[in-house]
């Protein structure tokens, strides 16, 4: 479940991205957030998540899928 990327996803970020998340579970939606994390080094990225909730045989949610860019270079770009 979510909580499974706890560890990854910056403490102040997580609550955020799980909301985004459950909403798009039950909405069988597609979504997409951005949201910071802490690599063991201490550094902090921010990312962007894309994904949408594959439904199973059944139609309930069987898994996510989607794409996670790094987008340090664009936001640093976009504040200078």
């Amino acid at each position: 479940g979510i909580e499974t990327v706890r560890p990854l996803i910056h403490p102040e970020d997580f609550d955020d991205y799980a909301e985004i998340v459950r909403n798009a579970i039950s909405n069988h939606a597609p979504f997409a957030c951005q949201h910071r994390i802490t690599r063991p080094n201490g550094d902090v990225r921010t990312l962007l998540v894309r994904g949408a909730a594959v439904p199973g045989k059944d139609g309930s949610p069987a898994r996510l899928i989607g794409t996670t860019h790094g987008i340090e270079v664009r936001l640093r770009n976009w504040y200078e």
